[in-house]
C-alpha cells in the first residue's frame, strides 16, 4: 500500500489482481468503485489484469473494495 498526499489528503492505494475484464467491465467497474465515498480515482491496466484504487482511508478500508470488487465478480 502506497501513501500519495493530494492537496492536503493523504491518500492510500491498493492494487488489486482481477480476472481479465472487457471494455465494457471497464467502464461498470469504475463507475462501481466511484460511487463509495472516499474513492478518488479508479485506473485499469487491462494487459496485467490489474485494478489500482486511490482512496481516503478515513472513509473507506480495503476490504469494502475487495467486497464491491467481488460483489461483482471482478475477483
Amino acid at each position: 500500500m502506497i501513501k500519495l498526499f493530494n492537496g492536503g489528503d493523504i491518500l492510500k492505494v491498493k492494487k488489486f489482481v482481477s480476472q481479465s475484464f472487457g471494455r465494457v467491465d471497464e467502464n461498470y467497474i469504475k463507475n462501481s468503485l466511484h460511487s463509495i465515498e472516499g474513492v478518488k480515482a479508479v485506473r485499469l491496466d487491462d494487459s496485467a489484469n490489474t485494478i489500482t484504487v486511490e482512496y481516503d482511508d478515513s472513509k473507506v478500508s480495503p476490504s469494502t473494495l475487495e467486497s464491491e470488487l467481488k460483489k461483482n465478480n471482478f475477483l
